[in-house]
């Protein structure tokens, strides 16, 4: 499919791929490494009942960092401070994503108390997520990550987030000491 125009109020605008972004909001709490996750509700487009992290579509005259900000607070009323957040990676790749969404990734490396509430948790859709918690899901001795495989195993999840939750842990927090990577 090409990219077409559409004419509102006037204004000409092109309709092509959306862009969303995803956000990988980690905590490490003594030796455990948590994962800030949600359960998506029936009022979710699509993958009802499966599990990811906070992502949705970027918004008219928004920035990356803004949208991937106000999606994880949407859903799940954790506030992020904006400096914080860090651009890892763009998926533009079309194969990869069913909807041909390109999508932004970025992490949040929370503070031990930084804690998400979904009683102001504002906007996003009706029913949009069913639950949100903070999953363990890897644990970090002498600076190597040992993923917690079995947190994993019974959940279904949606867009290959728990693999992409694993490589991101993985590239931020192990062997920190040699290296300050984050991707």
């Amino acid at each position: 499919m090409k990219n077409f125009p559409v004419k509102v109020d006037g204004k000409e605008y092109w309709i092509s791929r959306s862009v969303a972004t995803v956000g990988f909001v980690f905590k490490l709490v003594g030796n455990t490494i948590y994962t800030l996750i949600e359960k998506r509700g029936k009022g979710a487009a699509d993958n009802v009942g499966s599990y990811c992290v906070p992502c949705g579509y970027i918004d008219y005259d928004e920035t990356g960092e803004e949208c991937v900000v106000r999606e994880i607070f949407e859903e799940t009323g954790f506030k992020c401070k904006q400096n914080k957040i860090q651009m890892v990676s763009v998926n533009t790749d079309p194969r990869k994503d069913d909807r041909q969404n390109i999508s932004i990734h970025y992490i949040y490396k929370a503070e031990e108390n930084e804690l998400y509430n979904r009683l102001v948790a504002n906007g996003g859709e009706v029913d949009e997520i069913a639950e949100v918690d903070w999953l363990p899901t890897a644990s970090i001795d002498k600076l190597s990550v040992k993923i917690l495989e079995d947190n994993f195993k019974d959940r279904k999840w949606a867009f290959n987030h728990d693999n992409l939750i694993k490589k991101y842990i993985k590239n931020c927090y192990e062997n920190q000491e040699k290296e300050e990577k984050w991707y």
